[in-house]
Formats: structure tokens, C-alpha cells, sequence
């Protein structure tokens, strides 16, 4: 997030951790792929050689670029050059097949191990300001994110929420949505089973001052 875009700001006093459920749910910034597969042979042996081929990469970013690198500092590069802009918050996929990312805080793309197809899976549009920090969830269907959104006068800002977008599908639902204006949620990350959600919630209290209080 560049804290540039967002106007309403304040002063940081306390924190608390958030915990909600996602309902309705079927069954840094750089992260690690201890199980990392994207098999292209078919049954249980083909996937455990995968898994072995593709264990010890990190991914992380560099701007502009989310990259990957074995743990040893080997074979570092740039995992997709599209879309040109900041990308930001890398995320593995549960099969560690496929990577997450936002783009200048306006969008949620996609892209697999070896940079093929990337597509965009969801877009920040009016009213929303920006969108960040996607998380896939366990089961690999959808990815959390963050996003901030303003009212029609450009200046107010309208509750907060964190979404998840449907992979395969691109539908959105809402998780949960904060209680004022000026409070933000950060970083959502699934729990094992996919259940409930847990975020950073901070509230921008003092206006001209670019800090904050970390209230959930």
C-alpha cells in the first residue's frame, strides 16, 4: 500500500488481532514453498517428484518484480515482467503451483511457478482507492485481500473491508467490513482449515500526522 494514497491519517496507540469467520466457505513480503508443485504427469508419484523438484524456493519482491530464489541464493529471477507496474505481496498457492501478487494497489493477479499465464483475477474500480495483501486459502478456490474504498466526495472514506475473489470464478464476497471509516485492515491470512480469517486492524485518528493506532 503507498500510505501516500491514503488521506486520513492519525496517530498509533493500541493493537488488537482480529479473528473472524469466513463463512460459507467449501470445506511479505516474502513467503516460503516447503511444498511446491505444479505437476504436469498425472498420479500420486508424478506429484511427489514435483513437490521434491520445486521444495526450498522463496518468493519475494523487488521492485518492480516479484521474484524467486532457492534458499541456497540460487536461481533468482523475475517471475513475470507482466503487468508493467509495482508488484507487491507475493503469496504461494497451497500447491505451491502459483504465485499472487497485487499491482500498484489497484489489482489482484495470478501467475504460475514459471511466470505462464498470468491473468488478473480482480480490479480496484470507483469507489475503491486500492486493493492488497492477497492470501490464497487453503483449499486454493479463493484469495483474501484488503480493500480501501472512498465515498463520492474523494475525501471521505467508506468502510474498509477484507474480500476474498473467487480464483476460477472471479465472485467476491465480503469476510468483513471494519466499523468506521477510518480504520484499515492489513495483512488477512487464512487458518488451516480455511474457516476464519485473521488481520491487523488499524484506526487513522489525527489528521496531517501519518501514523495511526493499530486497534485490530
Amino acid at each position: 500500500m503507498d500510505p501516500k494514497r491514503f488521506q486520513a491519517r492519525g496517530r498509533r496507540v493500541s493493537l488488537t488481532v482480529a479473528l473472524i469467520v469466513a463463512a460459507a466457505l467449501p470445506a511479505g513480503s516474502a513467503a516460503f514453498a516447503a511444498d511446491t508443485a505444479a505437476p504436469t504427469a498425472t498420479g500420486p508419484a508424478a506429484v511427489a517428484d514435483e513437490v521434491a523438484a520445486r521444495a526450498g524456493w522463496i518468493v519475494y519482491q523487488r521492485s518492480p518484480h516479484v521474484r524467486v530464489v532457492r534458499v541456497d541464493g540460487t536461481g533468482d529471477r523475475i517471475v513475470t515482467p507482466v503487468p508493467a507496474g509495482n508488484q507487491q505481496h507475493p503469496d504461494w498457492s497451497p500447491d505451491g503451483s502459483r504465485i499472487a501478487f497485487d499491482v500498484d494497489d489497484s489489482a489482484i493477479w495470478v501467475v504460475g511457478f514459471h511466470g505462464e499465464r498470468p491473468r488478473q483475477v480482480y480490479t480496484c474500480t470507483a469507489p475503491c482507492l486500492w486493493v492488497s495483501e492477497p492470501a490464497w486459502s487453503p483449499d486454493g478456490t479463493e484469495i483474501a485481500f484488503t480493500r480501501y474504498s472512498v465515498k463520492a466526495d474523494g475525501r471521505t472514506a467508506r468502510r474498509s473491508v477484507v474480500a476474498a475473489v473467487g480464483v476460477r470464478s472471479g465472485k467476491v464476497r465480503v469476510l468483513h467490513r471494519v466499523r468506521r471509516g477510518s480504520d484499515i485492515p492489513f495483512t488477512p491470512r487464512w487458518s488451516p482449515d480455511g474457516r476464519r480469517i485473521v488481520f491487523e486492524e488499524d484506526r487513522f485518528v489525527d489528521d496531517d500526522k501519518d501514523t495511526s493506532d493499530t486497534v485490530g
